[in-house]
C-alpha cells in the first residue's frame, strides 16, 4: 500500500470517527483528531472543516486558509496540530 493510500485510510478513519452517529462520548472528537498523521492533504482538512474543494483551494490561493499551509511544488499539505487547535477551540459567544 502506498503512503498516499495509507494517509487516505487514516484520514477517512478519523473522519468516520468524527462523524459517528448518535451521541459520542465526551472527548471522542478530540481523540479522533489526535489519531491524525502530522500533515494531511488539503481535501482531508477541508472535509474536517466542512468545506468543498473549490472553496478550500480559493482560501489557500488568497492566503485566507485559517491554518499554516505547506507547499511542496504542486502538493499542498496542512499540519494537523494547528488544525486540531482550530477545531477544538471554544466558539465565541454570539
Amino acid at each position: 500500500m502506498t503512503r498516499h493510500a495509507t494517509n487516505d485510510l487514516i484520514s477517512a478513519d478519523a473522519d468516520r470517527q468524527l462523524r459517528a452517529a448518535g451521541n459520542p462520548p465526551p472527548g471522542a472528537a478530540t481523540e479522533a483528531l489526535a489519531n491524525l498523521p502530522p500533515v494531511i492533504d488539503l481535501m482531508d482538512a477541508a472535509g474536517l472543516l466542512g468545506l468543498g474543494r473549490t472553496t478550500a483551494y480559493k482560501l489557500v490561493r488568497t492566503g485566507e486558509w485559517p491554518t499554516p499551509v505547506i507547499r511542496l511544488g504542486r502538493l499542498i499539505k496542512i499540519p494537523t496540530a494547528p488544525l486540531c487547535e482550530l477545531l477544538t477551540a471554544p466558539s465565541p459567544p454570539r
